[in-house]
């Protein structure tokens, strides 16, 4: 089984954590993560992985629970969508994770 880790630095304060594993040349498992360094330390904001099965996304917020959400893709087109989406969104998903939600 081949293993692959590595880390995409978007800019100086955001980067991409990538991971996954193949055999035969078939993506078997694999871990987007967006982290950003705010007040002086890295924080997870944004994950797309298939560690429990399905591929799913977690969305993290700073001031509530995160949440999780189902993918309806296989493997190939998560990971490959995922990593195209956090390179050309990164701004926007961390601008949402800063967000705080008002009580109507």
């Amino acid at each position: 089984m081949q293993h692959k880790n590595y880390v995409r630095p978007l800019t100086d304060q955001d980067r991409l954590h990538v991971s996954f594993s193949k055999h035969h040349g078939k993506l078997i498992r694999f871990s987007l993560n967006y982290s950003a360094k705010m007040d002086g330390r890295w924080r997870e904001i944004f994950r797309i992985d298939n560690c429990h099965g399905r591929p799913h996304i977690h969305r993290y917020y700073l001031q509530r629970r995160q949440f999780r959400i189902s993918l309806d893709q296989d493997r190939n087109e998560a990971f490959t969508a995922g990593h195209e989406y956090i390179a050309a969104k990164f701004l926007k998903i961390r601008e949402n994770y800063l967000r705080i939600r008002k009580k109507i």
